[in-house]
C-alpha cells in the first residue's frame, strides 16, 4: 500500500537497536550473497520488519527489550541458522562490538531455542528465540492463519505482511517497522489513526477475529486498560456476545485466561480492567463456577473495586492512607488486593456443603473458582480463600471492639483481638480489606466505612498486635516436654497455642518458666470442657481428633484437678469420670512416680466408689419412693446412675492398664465395683462395663502375684467376710448358728416378725443392690479343686443363700436356689461330705420345700414357673449332694416324700376340677397347662431315681396320669401330653412287676388320649399340613403301648407265676383287639408297627 510521507511517523533506534538492526540487515544481505553463490540468483530477496508491540511501544515513547523479527521468505529456524553461521566469524561479531564501545554486547548470540513445527497444535511453521546484544528476539517468519469451528490454535501458512497485519488482534498491535526501508507500515491502515485516537479495535470483524481466537477479547481488555484507551463500540458489541462467551470457555485454556487476567491486574490500570470485564457481562465467563448452579452476584460489584482505587490512589485524605498504609504495604500486596477485589462477588456465597461421615469441609467459593476457571497458584488460592473465610468474622470483631460489646477486662478483650486475627490467617491484612470491600457492597458508605476501619487498625496499632501472627511460644516444643515429663504427640500444637494465648493476656511478662507453670494447670481444664460438652451432646467419649490435641500432665494433677470438684451429684461424677478416662486413655508414662502411683490409688477408690450402682435402682418394700417419685424421673435418675457407673468401669479399666489392680492399695474394693458388673440381667450393667469387667477379674485371677495381700482367694474371703455376708445377716436365720452350723436348740422366731417390714434388715434389697451379684459371681469361683477354700468359707456362704430362698419375694428365691446349686456342683464333684459335718442339708430342705408352695392361685403361673423350675431341680441335687453314694436308703426316703408330699399333691392343686351339673366331674380342666407340665417333668426325674420303688405309688400315680392323658382338651396344649406320655413310660420301666395291676387304666389313658388326636385331625383336615408336635406325640404313644406289650409278655422270673401275670400276659393281645374292635382309629395305635431301636417312639 502506499502512505504519505507527512502522515507516518518515524522511530528512532537506540544505539542497541540500531546494531541489531545493521546486523539482520547485514545477515539478509549475507543470505542474498549465499544465493548467488549457489545459483540462485532469482531468490526472493529477505525483507526485515520490526513487528507487533516492540512498534506500537516505540511510538508511544515507551522502550522494549522483546523484539519479534518477521522474514517475508523463510522460517525463523531456518533464518537463526544463517544468523548464527553469520556470526560464528570472529570478524563479524568483532564489526558490531566495535560499534559498541561502551561493552554493551557482552554477549551476542545467547543461544538459539528453536520452536519446532507441531501440527496438532496448529504451529506448521519453524520460530527460534534467541538473545541478541541483551535484547529478546524471536524470529518468525510472515503468515496467515485459517481457524477451526472448536480450536484456537490456527492453521499457519507463509503470507504476505499484508496477510500479516491483519491477522493480528488489534491495529495498534498490526504496525511493522520495515528494516529494509527504515520506515513504519500501517497495513491495516488504521492502526496509526487508532493510537491517535486511543481506540483498541481488530483489524479484521470483530465476530470472526474473537470466534477464531476468543483469548483476544482478554487481550484486548488488557492492551486497553494498560494503555487508558477505550475499545470500539463494535468491537464491545462481539466481546459481549454470547457465543464468543461459550467460545472464551470452551476453546481456551483455564492457565491461558489466569495468566493474562495476571497481567492485567499487575498492570498500570486494574481498575480500568476489572470495569471492562464488568461493562462488558464476562465476569460470569472469566469467573466461572464449574460445580453446580451458583451463581454469584456483581450488581455491587462496581463498588468494591472503584473503593480500591480510591485507597490505592487518594494521597490527601489521613484516614485513607492510613489504611492503604497498614493493609497494602508494597507491590505484591496491591497485586492481591486487586485479586480479591475481582473475587469479591464470588466472596459472600455459601461454600458447597460436604457430604458423607468422614467429608471434609469444602474450599471456599473463591478458592474453588480460582482454581477451577483460572488454574490459580497455591499463593492465590489461599489468599482469596482465607479472605472469603473470615471477612465476616473480621467485621464482627471490628464492631464489638469498636462498640465495646466484647467481653471481659482490656487485656481479655486484647487476648481475644489477637486470636482472632491470628485465626484469620498469615495475610489477615487482605482479609480485613475484603470486610471493607464487603460492607461497602452492601450499602455502607465509603467514607464512613474506611472512618470504622481506621479506628480498628488503629487499636490494634495501639495494643501492639500488628505482629501478632509471627508472635512465638516464649517456650519451644523441647522445653515443653521437659517440663510436663511427657513424650511430645500431636498435642504439642495445643501447648503451644495455650502458651501463646497466655502471653497476649500477659504481654509485659517475658519469662519462660511461668509460662511452662501456667501451661501444667491448662490441660485439665481443657478436658473438662470437652468432656462437658460431650455429655451434653449424649456422648460417653471424646473424639480422638480433640484429644490429640489435648496437653498431657500428670496423674498428681489429674487426682488434685478430680477432687477439687466435688462430686455430690451424678452430673458433675461423670464429668470428672469421662476426664479421667480420656486423660488416662491417652497417657503415655511407662512408669508411675510415686506421686503418681498414690494419685493412682486415690483414682481407684474414688471410681470404684462411683462404680457402685445406688439405691434408685432398689426394690421397696413399701414402695414409698414409688409414690413420691414418677416412673419418668425415675427413669432419669437410671440412666444417669448407669452412665455414671459404666464410666466408672472404664476408669478402672483403663487405669488397670497403666497401674494393674493387684497393686492397688484397696484390691478389695476395686474387685467388689468389678463383680457388681458381672450379669448381664441388672439394670445397670451395659456390655461395655460387663466386657470390661469380666476381663479385668479373670486377669485379676489368673496372673495375680501370689502375695499374701493382693492374691485372688483372700481378697474373695475378705470381700465375703467384711462387704456380702454383712448385708444378709441383719435379719438373723434361727436355723443356723453364727460360725454356719445348724442350730440344734433354734429359738424360735415370734409368729410376726416386724423386722421384716423394715428396709434396713435387707440393705441387699434397699441398698446394696449389687449384693446378690457380686455374692454370685464369688459362688462361680468355686471349682471342684478348690473344695479346701469352699469348705473354708462355708460359714460365709451360707447366711446369703439362705436369705435369698427365705425373702418374701419369689424372683430373689429363686436366685438363692440357683446360688445353691452353683455351690453344690462343686462339694458334689469333690464327694466332699461339708453338708453332712455341719448338719446343713436338712436346714436347705427346710428352706427350700416352701417354695414349692409358691402355686396359683395365689402365685401367678409365670412366678411359680420360674421358682419351681429352680427350685426342684436345686432339691434334687441338694439330696443327692447329701446323701448319694453312701446312704442310698435316706436319699430314697427324703424323695419319695418330695414326690407325695409335693409334686402330686402340688399337681392335683393346679388342676382344678371342675363341677357340672351338680355332680363333680373327674376330668381336669388343667387351668395351668405350662406348670403341669414342668410339674410332670419332675415327677418324671424323680420316678427314674426312685426306680422300682415306684411300685410303691403306682396307685397315686395312675389316676395322675388319665386324668392328663383322657383330658378331651389335652391337644390344646400338646406339651402337657408329651409330659403324661413321659411319665406312662417312666412308670412301666420302673415299676414293670407291678404294671400288670395297672394295664386296664394306662390303655384307657392311652386310648384316650390317641381318639383326642384323631378328633383334633379330622377338625384340622384341609388346613394344612399335620402338626408336628402331634405326630410326635402320637409316635411316643405307640412306644408307650410297644413298651406295655414288652413288660407284661416278659414278666419277672420272680412273679412269672402269679395267676395274675399270666392271666394278663395270655389275655392282653384279646384285650387289644376288642379294643380295635370297638373302634377302628385305634388300630395303628395298638397295632402298628414300632421299631425298637427308634428312639422317637421313646421320648428321645
Amino acid at each position: 500500500m502506499t502512505q504519505s510521507a507527512n502522515t507516518v511517523p518515524t522511530i528512532e533506534l537506540t544505539p542497541l537497536e540500531s546494531t541489531l538492526k545493521s546486523l539482520l540487515l547485514d545477515v539478509a544481505e549475507y543470505v542474498h550473497e549465499k544465493n548467488v553463490a549457489e545459483g540462485r540468483r532469482n531468490a526472493e530477496p529477505t525483507v526485515l520488519r520490526f513487528t507487533g508491540g516492540w512498534v506500537r511501544d516505540k511510538l508511544l515513547g515507551v522502550g522494549s527489550n522483546d523484539v519479534d523479527v518477521g522474514i517475508n521468505n523463510m522460517t525463523g529456524y531456518q533464518f537463526g541458522l544463517l544468523l548464527k553461521e553469520y556470526m560464528d566469524r570472529p570478524e563479524n561479531l568483532e564489526k558490531y562490538r566495535q560499534k559498541q564501545p561502551n561493552g554493551e554486547l557482552k554477549h551476542a548470540i545467547a543461544s538459539l531455542h528453536k520452536i519446532e513445527a507441531n501440527p496438532e497444535k496448529s504451529k506448521h511453521l519453524e520460530t527460534v528465540t534467541t538473545r541478541i546484544f541483551g535484547l529478546d528476539i524471536d524470529l518468525v517468519n510472515l503468515r496467515k492463519e485459517t481457524y477451526s469451528e472448536d480450536s484456537r490454535n490456527p492453521q499457519m501458512e507463509f503470507g504476505t505482511a499484508q496477510e500479516d497485519a491483519m491477522r493480528r488482534d488489534a491495529t495498534i498491535n498490526a504496525l511493522f517497522y520495515n528494516l529494509n526501508e527504515s520506515k513504519v507500515e500501517d497495513l491495516t491502515e488504521r492502526g496509526l489513526e487508532d493510537m491517535k485516537k486511543k481506540i483498541i479495535r481488530t483489524p479484521m470483524e470483530p465476530y470472526q477475529t474473537f470466534q477464531d481466537d476468543p483469548l483476544r477479547v482478554l487481550r484486548l481488555i488488557r492492551f486497553a486498560s494498560r494503555l487508558g484507551y477505550d475499545i470500539e463500540q463494535k468491537t464491545q458489541e462481539a466481546m459481549r456476545n454470547e457465543i464468543i462467551g461459550e467460545a472464551l470457555k470452551l476453546k481456551i485454556s483455564r492457565e491461558r485466561v489466569g495468566k493474562e487476567l495476571e497481567k492485567m491486574l499487575q498492570g498500570p490500570d486494574p481498575r480500568g480492567a476489572l470495569q471492562f470485564i464488568d461493562s462488558l457481562g464476562l465476569y460470569p465467563t472469566i469467573f466461572a463456577n464449574h460445580q453446580d448452579d451458583a451463581q454469584a452476584d456483581t450488581s455491587s460489584w462496581a463498588l468494591a473495586y472503584n473503593a480500591l482505587e480510591k485507597i490505592l490512589k487518594e494521597g490527601s485524605n489521613a484516614t485513607t492512607l492510613n489504611v492503604r498504609e497498614f493493609l497494602i504495604r508494597d507491590k505484591l500486596e496491591s497485586y492481591y488486593a486487586w485479586i480479591i477485589a475481582a473475587f469479591a462477588p464470588w466472596s459472600s456465597v455459601p461454600p458447597r456443603v460436604a457430604t458423607g461421615p468422614k467429608a471434609k469441609p469444602l474450599p471456599a467459593r473463591t478458592a474453588e473458582v480460582a482454581r477451577d476457571s483460572l488454574r490459580a497458584d497455591n499463593k492465590t488460592i489461599a489468599v482469596i480463600g482465607d479472605a472469603a473465610q473470615n471477612w465476616q468474622a473480621i467485621t464482627d470483631v471490628k464492631n464489638s471492639v469498636l462498640e465495646g460489646r466484647m467481653d471481659g477486662t482490656a487485656a481479655e478483650v486484647r487476648q481475644q483481638v489477637g486470636l482472632h486475627i491470628r485465626s484469620w490467617r498469615k495475610d489477615w491484612r487482605l482479609c480485613i480489606l475484603l470486610a471493607i470491600f464487603q460492607e461497602i457492597m452492601n450499602g455502607g458508605k465509603f467514607t464512613n466505612v474506611l472512618q470504622s476501619y481506621d479506628r480498628f487498625l488503629s487499636y490494634i496499632k495501639e495494643q501492639d498486635l500488628q505482629d501478632v501472627f509471627e508472635l512465638k511460644p516464649l517456650a519451644n516444643g523441647g522445653e515443653i516436654v521437659k517440663a510436663l515429663g511427657c513424650k511430645t504427640g500431636p498435642w504439642m500444637s495445643k501447648a503451644l497455642d495455650m502458651s501463646i494465648k497466655w502471653q497476649l493476656l500477659h504481654p509485659e511478662i517475658t519469662d519462660k518458666e511461668k509460662v511452662l507453670e501456667e501451661l501444667s494447670h491448662m490441660p485439665m481444664e481443657e478436658l473438662r470442657m470437652a468432656a462437658r460438652e460431650c455429655l451434653r451432646r449424649g456422648d460417653a467419649r471424646i473424639p480422638d481428633s480433640v484429644l490429640d490435641n489435648l496437653v498431657p500432665g500428670e496423674l498428681e494433677h489429674l487426682w488434685d484437678t478430680i477432687s477439687a470438684h466435688k462430686d455430690t451429684d451424678n452430673a458433675t461424677a461423670s464429668e470428672n469420670l469421662l476426664i479421667a478416662r480420656e486423660f488416662l486413655r491417652r497417657w503415655t508414662s511407662n512408669e508411675l512416680s510415686e506421686p503418681d502411683a498414690a494419685a493412682a490409688n486415690h483414682i481407684y477408690a474414688w471410681a470404684s466408689r462411683h462404680a457402685l450402682p445406688s439405691a434408685v435402682y432398689a426394690e421397696s418394700m413399701e414402695e414409698p419412693s414409688d409414690m413420691l417419685m414418677g416412673v419418668e424421673q425415675k427413669m432419669a435418675l437410671m440412666r444417669e446412675d448407669k452412665l455414671r457407673s459404666s464410666l466408672s468401669i472404664s476408669v478402672i479399666a483403663a487405669l488397670d492398664s497403666l497401674f494393674p489392680v493387684h497393686k492397688a492399695a484397696d484390691v478389695e474394693d476395686i474387685i467388689l465395683a468389678l463383680a457388681s458388673f458381672t450379669s448381664e440381667a441388672d439394670p445397670w450393667t451395659t456390655d461395655d462395663s460387663r466386657t470390661a469387667s469380666t476381663a479385668i477379674l479373670e486377669k485379676f485371677r489368673t496372673t495375680t502375684p501370689s502375695t499374701p495381700d493382693a492374691s485372688f482367694w483372700p481378697v474373695l474371703e475378705t470381700i465375703l467376710k467384711d462387704r456380702t455376708r454383712p448385708l444378709f445377716t441383719r435379719t438373723r436365720n434361727p436355723a443356723i448358728t453364727a460360725a454356719g452350723r445348724k442350730d440344734m436348740h433354734p429359738i424360735p422366731l415370734p409368729r410376726f416378725d416386724t423386722s421384716i417390714l423394715d428396709p434396713e434388715s435387707k440393705p441387699w434389697r434397699s441398698s446394696d443392690v449389687y449384693a446378690v451379684t457380686v455374692f454370685s459371681w464369688i459362688i462361680t469361683q468355686y471349682q471342684a479343686t478348690d473344695i479346701g477354700r469352699l469348705e473354708s468359707h462355708f460359714p460365709l456362704l451360707v447366711p446369703p443363700i439362705l436369705a435369698l430362698i427365705d425373702d418374701e419375694t419369689n424372683p430373689h428365691k429363686a436366685d438363692g436356689c440357683t446360688l445353691l446349686t452353683r455351690l453344690l456342683h462343686p462339694i458334689q464333684q469333690a464327694k466332699s461330705d461339708i453338708l453332712q459335718r455341719t448338719n446343713l442339708s436338712s436346714v436347705f430342705t427346710d428352706a427350700i420345700k416352701p417354695c414349692l408352695l409358691s402355686l396359683p392361685t395365689i402365685t401367678p403361673e409365670p412366678d411359680s414357673i420360674n421358682l419351681l423350675s429352680t427350685a426342684y431341680p436345686t432339691l434334687f441335687l441338694l439330696l443327692k449332694t447329701s446323701y448319694l453314694p453312701k446312704d442310698r436308703q435316706k436319699y430314697t426316703t427324703e424323695l419319695t416324700k418330695v414326690l407325695r408330699e409335693n409334686l402330686i399333691p402340688s399337681f392335683h392343686h393346679i388342676s382344678t376340677l371342675t363341677p357340672s351339673s351338680g355332680t363333680q366331674s373327674t376330668l381336669s380342666s388343667f387351668p395351668h397347662p405350662k406348670l403341669s407340665t414342668l410339674l410332670l417333668n419332675k415327677i418324671h426325674d424323680s420316678l427314674f431315681d426312685l426306680a422300682v420303688h415306684t411300685t410303691k405309688y403306682l396307685q397315686e400315680i395312675i389316676p395322675l396320669i388319665y386324668s392328663t392323658l383322657s383330658n378331651p382338651f389335652g391337644t390344646a396344649y400338646p406339651p402337657l401330653l408329651v409330659a403324661g406320655v413321659a411319665v406312662t413310660r417312666a412308670v412301666i420301666l420302673n415299676a414293670h412287676p407291678r404294671i400288670w395291676r395297672w394295664r386296664g387304666e394306662i390303655l384307657g389313658a392311652v386310648t384316650a388320649c390317641w381318639l383326642s388326636m384323631a378328633d383334633e385331625e379330622a377338625a384340622e383336615r384341609g388346613k394344612g399340613g399335620e402338626k408336628e408336635e402331634l405326630t410326635k406325640l402320637k409316635m411316643q404313644l405307640k412306644g408307650v403301648v410297644y413298651l406295655l406289650k414288652m413288660a407284661l409278655e416278659n414278666p419277672d422270673e420272680k412273679i412269672a407265676e402269679d395267676e395274675g401275670v399270666v392271666g394278663a400276659k395270655e389275655g392282653f393281645a384279646k384285650e387289644l383287639e376288642e379294643l380295635a374292635g370297638a373302634d377302628e382309629a385305634l388300630k395303628e395305635l395298638l397295632f402298628g408297627e414300632v421299631d425298637g431301636k427308634d428312639g422317637r417312639y421313646f421320648g428321645a
